[in-house]
């Protein structure tokens, strides 16, 4: 394969002083929306406004460049027009990727999905050709990759601002965990949402 998790993370890292993404804390007050997924298919997204739940997972191929042909993919039930590319989770020294997620555009008959790419199922595991866009996501404590877009960066959506938090499972291997651990940052957001007062949205 001329790409692996590896080789994309190398060219991402040293790709990323120039990308407009950031990792700050969970809960940025600028967030309109929080997306929460894990490498085992668990994931649900809360609005700012009100409202969320779960997001839909399956395996279905990757139509991103070299993607594979069974993938976890995670419908994001609405936005076609989300910014295309890949974001590669890094361990904070910079030494260890767990994991590269997609995002992937929809069209007027299906929503934007992302792509979650995880190394627990071998180095070889990812897409063998990647998007031109592409940045890096760190993980924070407990493996917890917190990501914003900015504008032009992979996830982005035209008139929000998404906050996305990926579950590595290199610091939480068992699913029961990682579970309690999404619940756990569900419940970070749901008080975050709570202390502000903001508009509905629908994608």
């Amino acid at each position: 394969m001329k790409y692996a998790l590896l080789t994309l993370g190398a060219a991402a890292a040293l790709a990323f002083a120039g990308s407009g993404a950031s990792a700050q804390g969970i809960g940025d007050p600028d967030s309109d929306v929080f997306v929460v997924a894990d490498s085992y298919g668990t994931g649900f997204i809360v609005f700012a406004g009100g409202g969320g739940g779960f997001l839909d997972s399956f395996i279905a191929p990757d139509p991103g460049p070299g993607g594979n042909s069974a993938a976890l993919t995670y419908d994001l039930g609405g936005p076609p027009s989300i910014v295309t590319g890949d974001v590669l989770l890094v361990d904070p020294t910079g030494t260890y990727y767990p994991g590269l997620i997609r995002f992937n555009p929809g069209d007027a008959d299906s929503s934007a999905t992302f792509v979650f790419y995880s190394l627990e199922n071998g180095p070889l595991s990812g897409p063998t050709a990647g998007y031109p866009t592409f940045t890096v996501a760190f993980d924070g404590p407990g493996g917890l990759a917190d990501y914003l877009p900015g504008v032009n960066d992979p996830g982005y959506i035209e008139g929000f601002q998404v906050e996305y938090l990926f579950l590595s499972p290199s610091a939480v291997p068992e699913p029961s965990a990682l579970a309690a651990l999404g619940f756990g940052v569900l419940g970070i957001a749901t008080l975050v949402i709570k202390s502000r007062r903001r508009r509905p949205l629908v994608f």
